[in-house]
């Protein structure tokens, strides 16, 4: 079963692309035609809730590697969802200009471009710079675990009495 694979795995498993944008449709237009409807309803919820812990302890490793000093040059996000795209799309691409910034700081070689670019951002040394991106970045990725995550474990079981 494929909720299985995915709670054993480390890596997102096979999927079609909008798995839950087709899941829907068919669960809102012929939900009366599905046997055990409440049941597969469950199922995907489950495999959502899921994917997007692997999505959220993904981006917690990557925020506790930039703090520790190392760098994450690329994230492997194989077989991942057009909605869990989606569900990172902002965090990721603000982080990453905030980033591109800093690093063009870093290596400004001008005096007339550092005085420029020192103007945009209260900064100029890179490793100050690094250090403020990871600090964002962990900022960030610990509000949207915060606003993601219940408190407790959100894995349903389907129970027939």
């Amino acid at each position: 079963m494929r909720l299985e694979e995915e709670i054993r795995s480390d890596v997102f498993e096979p999927l079609a692309f909008h798995y839950m944008e087709i899941s829907s449709l068919l669960l809102k237009h012929a939900a009366e035609d599905i046997e055990q409807v409440e049941h597969i309803r469950s199922l995907l919820e489950d495999l959502q809730n899921v994917r997007q812990d692997k999505i959220r302890s993904g981006l917690c490793k990557i925020s506790n590697d930039v703090q520790s000093g190392g760098t994450a040059y690329a994230i492997q996000m194989n077989n991942i969802a057009a909605l869990e795209i989606n569900s990172v799309r902002r965090l990721m691409t603000n982080s990453l200009q905030l980033f591109h910034k800093m690093k063009q700081l870093g290596a400004s070689d001008g005096t007339e471009q550092e005085e420029t670019q020192s103007s945009q951002l209260p900064f100029s040394n890179s490793s100050l710079g690094t250090l403020i991106f990871s600090v964002h970045f962990h900022s960030l990725c610990v509000l949207y675990h915060a606003l993601e995550t219940p408190p407790v474990h959100r894995l349903r079981r389907f129970r027939q009495n």
